[in-house]
């Protein structure tokens, strides 16, 4: 599957990247989108990338986004794309332990927390 990623000047003057589908000609469905910030230092830059919504309280890291609040978009190099594809990847792998545990009940829990005990002072390598 083709991932199609831009970056997005929004009129709040946040640059945007994520994974997108134009939904009709007035709304863009926004997959994964952190914000992006270039910071100079002489002739060296760094890239940073946060979450831009909330992900620890929603269900799902997209959201609509009407083509009102976005002023232009620009394709990243491609050593950005794949940065922040597999920024992305990891992200999910994440949110998916994060809601294992959630779905553990007390028992397995426990039993998790005595096999890690148990395994205290063995090396794994």
């Amino acid at each position: 599957m083709e991932n199609n990623v831009l970056i997005f000047r929004m009129i709040t003057g946040e640059d945007i990247i994520c994974s997108y589908h134009k939904m009709d000609s007035k709304t863009y469905l926004f997959l994964d989108p952190m914000m992006m910030m270039v910071k100079f230092k002489g002739k060296d830059s760094t890239v940073l990338m946060e979450y831009w919504l909330p992900i620890e309280v929603i269900k799902s890291n997209s959201v609509v986004v009407g083509s009102e609040k976005i002023i232009t978009s620009f394709e990243p190099k491609d050593s950005l794309k794949e940065y922040y594809l597999n920024l992305a990847e990891k992200l999910h792998v994440s949110l998916e332990r994060i809601k294992t545990v959630e779905n553990m009940d007390s028992e397995e829990m426990v039993e998790i927390l005595e096999a890690m005990e148990e395994s205290k002072g063995h090396l794994l390598h």
